[in-house]
């Protein structure tokens, strides 16, 4: 990879006053019309900033963990790193999820092990393949659908303008996602859409819990807010909020777990490789070192 410069295409410029009136132009205009294309440069590295809060309360007689009745709260602090490339005619990802913090109930805990995953996408950030990489474990879960919305899957391609709506099958196939365009607003320096997507879901997981492995089987549903850089073709900002009641398979008694959720993924910065040279470039450069003839 040549050499690496940080990215400033579609931040804010001097003008930031002209770029605000315009920017609050965009929200107040009739039904304003932009494009929605995810883009995926070869040799890009983004590198986003995670915090998950989530919230477990178990109703479980037979298991003695945290969460019992009063419930636990659980927070996690990580760097996301997704080194964007291309392979068999495929496009291809290296995730790589490092935790940077743990807790649990206000103290501090042991995080998590880093996790590794190659991803296999489409043109549009549609995930096709999870492989894990290391240990076996991937991160959020080896979910397309999760991991999807870091390329833009949520995002209609194409013409589109406040207010358009839109629905899709999710990728694993247990259920639609229904999308629509929030508003147009500045956020963390890019010209952002802003894209609100629903779910509801079948989902099934596995938890240790009181010394007992335990599936989770029940319905989750999500609010993801979509903060997508129109100019530059990624997002630049996700939040999901998402909730869940489970039941609970392969434990004495049995019982329900309720889950409740916020994850939030901001951009932290950019790695963008500088362009090979092409072969004209070269040998002109070749051609300017050799000395003149006497």
């Amino acid at each position: 990879m040549g050499v690496i410069s940080r990215a400033g295409t579609g931040r804010r410029g001097p003008s930031a006053l002209l770029a605000l009136a315009v920017g609050a132009s965009l929200s107040a205009c009739a039904a304003p019309r932009i494009t929605l294309t995810p883009r995926f440069p070869d040799g890009e590295v983004r590198i986003y900033r995670l915090v998950a809060d989530a919230r477990t309360v178990i109703d479980a007689p037979g298991i003695d963990a945290p969460g019992i009745g009063s419930g636990e709260r659980t927070v996690l602090r990580a760097d996301v790193r997704i080194r964007l490339g291309r392979s068999a005619g495929s496009r291809t990802a290296t995730l790589t999820f490092t935790p940077t913090g743990f807790e649990r109930d206000g103290t501090q805990a042991e995080p998590p092990a880093e996790q590794s995953a190659e991803i296999v996408f489409d043109d549009t950030g549609r995930v096709e393949s999870v492989t894990a990489a290391g240990d076996g474990s991937v991160p959020f879960g080896g979910s397309p659908d999760d991991i999807g919305t870091i390329f833009g899957s949520t995002i209609a391609r194409g013409p589109a303008r406040i207010a358009q709506r839109w629905s899709e099958p999710l990728a694993d196939g247990t259920g639609r996602r229904r999308s629509r365009v929030a508003a147009l607003r500045w956020v963390g320096g890019y010209r952002c859409a802003v894209v609100e997507s629903a779910t509801s879901r079948p989902v099934e997981r596995v938890r240790e819990a009181g010394g007992s492995t335990i599936r989770l089987i029940g319905t989750e549903t999500a609010l993801v807010e979509s903060a997508f850089a129109f100019d530059n073709g990624f997002p630049v900002r996700v939040k999901a909020v998402a909730s869940g009641v489970f039941d609970i398979a392969g434990a004495p008694g049995q019982g329900t777990v309720t889950i409740e959720s916020t994850t939030t993924m901001t951009l932290l910065d950019r790695e963008i490789a500088a362009p090979r040279p092409t072969a004209t470039a070269t040998a002109t450069a070749r051609n300017s070192r050799r000395p003149a003839r006497s």
